[in-house]
């Protein structure tokens, strides 16, 4: 995904800003970086020397952040860096409690030396954006997925102090867990007679004859 964002970036200059368009006049383009280069697969790298491979997926189940992670975490000059947040059973949750080793893919065991250091990064809303869209939609119930469990209830423990709860309903449900919404339904009454002659202030009481057609 990255590589083909960087061919919209790479073909567009003419929409960059002044400083983009100046340097790639010059001959130069911003974009083709000197020293980030694509890695199709780990058989095609060589790690003889000092670097930084930024690798998916990011929970460390598969692929090559896999393949990287069982070849690299044995040797203590190595680190990982784990930026957002990492599900439950996955090995990159696994990895926040720096166990002395782990079994790899193919069922061996190995010991992990490396540096772990997790980083709070994600590309998604914060509270105050949340908080905002929550303001503009005034839904009826918020459910909160795709983070970390503490995470979530702690960000829908402090929506809910904004809001009445008779009125948005904040839900954090475990994975898998089933979640039952009731949505009432608009009730609509015909108003016909001496009452329909003026409109009703908001409060006021009624006295008037209630007709139910079709049990409706």
């Amino acid at each position: 995904i990255a590589k083909r964002c960087m061919r919209i970036y790479q073909t567009y200059i003419n929409m960059m800003n002044e400083n983009i368009r100046d340097a790639h006049a010059t001959g130069r383009n911003p974009w083709e970086f000197e020293f980030v280069r694509n890695l199709p697969s780990s058989a095609q790298f060589n790690d003889s020397q000092p670097m930084v491979v930024m690798a998916s997926p990011g929970m460390l189940q598969q692929g090559l952040s896999r393949e990287l992670f069982e070849l690299w975490c044995s040797d203590r000059r190595n680190g990982l860096v784990m930026p957002g947040y990492s599900v439950v059973g996955t090995l990159a949750n696994h990895l926040l409690s720096e166990p002395k080793e782990i079994q790899t893919s193919g069922g061996d065991w190995v010991a992990v030396n490396l540096t772990i250091t997790y980083v709070s990064f994600s590309a998604h809303s914060d509270f105050t954006q949340t908080s905002e869209f929550i303001s503009a939609t005034r839904p009826r119930h918020v459910i909160h997925v795709h983070g970390g469990e503490e995470e979530m209830k702690r960000l829908a423990r402090a929506l809910a102090k904004q809001y009445n709860p008779k009125e948005v309903e904040f839900l954090t449900p475990q994975n898998c867990q089933p979640v039952q919404l009731r949505f009432p339904g608009e009730k609509i009454a015909r108003v016909v007679g001496s009452l329909a002659e003026e409109e009703p202030s908001d409060g006021a009481p009624l006295e008037a004859l209630l007709l139910l057609k079709e049990n409706k």
